[in-house]
């Protein structure tokens, strides 16, 4: 079954995380194209502030078995950075659940939903199958203009270093580049690696290539040098032609 096929036979909406905005001190939301897509509601506006009052929003949140809790903690919730932070609070929605992380800018939230494996059994499986084989499954986002990865429990395992938290991260953050310097210290030689492996990835996010396989070296849990071959595939484009949902293998 080929990814075309696949897409046909399942109910995805190609949509795995999304994001939204809460004025603490208005009582309002605003929700972005993708959130409205993911939650397939269409009967709201895209970038539109409405009032947790309005009978729209108040139909969406019944859809929401904790809603209470969650007003609670986005009335609540402060950060310290305009980093998205992973709280500890899980988003039920009908069947799905979803893991919330968000960061405040003044009197605003800017809040991430991102899709968790329902069952955790099968979870562990698909985990425990792929580590054994050595395969890692990251996926990467577009969220507020810049590209944020979000690591499986498989990739983590594979890539170690500097990706051992559940949190999503922008791509090439600091993290990156304290472990490429870590290795340039030690193989200067290996500098070309990551030079022509960024402006290939770039050449990918631009939308210029659908597909790209890189060889990388990176350090591992312990801190040991491994060597990690990733294919990066489109998933999705934004309508601008660059890429907005990308998987990587």
């Amino acid at each position: 079954m080929n990814g075309a096929n696949l897409f046909n036979d399942m109910d995805f909406n190609q949509i795995l995380v999304s994001t939204f905005l809460y004025n603490q001190e208005e009582k309002t939301m605003n929700f972005s194209e993708d959130c409205i897509k993911m939650y397939r509601i269409n009967h709201l506006e895209p970038e539109v502030w409405y009032s947790i009052e309005n009978p729209k929003i108040l139909d969406i949140l019944s859809n929401v078995e904790n809603y209470q809790e969650l007003l609670i903690l986005l009335d609540s919730f402060d950060s310290k950075s305009n980093i998205f932070e992973k709280t500890d609070f899980i988003v039920k929605i009908e069947d799905e659940s979803y893991i919330l992380e968000g960061y405040k800018e003044g009197k605003i939230l800017h809040l991430l939903l991102r899709v968790i494996e329902s069952s955790r059994s099968v979870n562990f499986v698909n985990a425990y199958g792929l580590i054994n084989s050595k395969i890692g499954i990251a996926w990467s986002k577009k969220i507020e203009g810049e590209y944020r990865i979000f690591h499986s429990t498989s990739s983590r395992a594979i890539y170690g270093k500097g990706v051992s938290k559940q949190d999503s991260r922008k791509v090439y953050s600091n993290e990156y580049e304290d472990t490429v310097n870590e290795i340039i210290r030690l193989h200067p030689e290996y500098i070309e690696y990551f030079e022509k492996n960024k402006l290939q990835t770039e050449s990918l996010l631009k939308g210029d290539i659908d597909y790209l396989v890189t060889d990388s070296p990176w350090l591992n849990t312990s801190g040991e040098l491994i060597w990690v071959e990733d294919r990066m595939s489109i998933v999705t484009k934004s309508s601008d032609g660059t890429a907005d949902m990308v998987v990587s293998v």
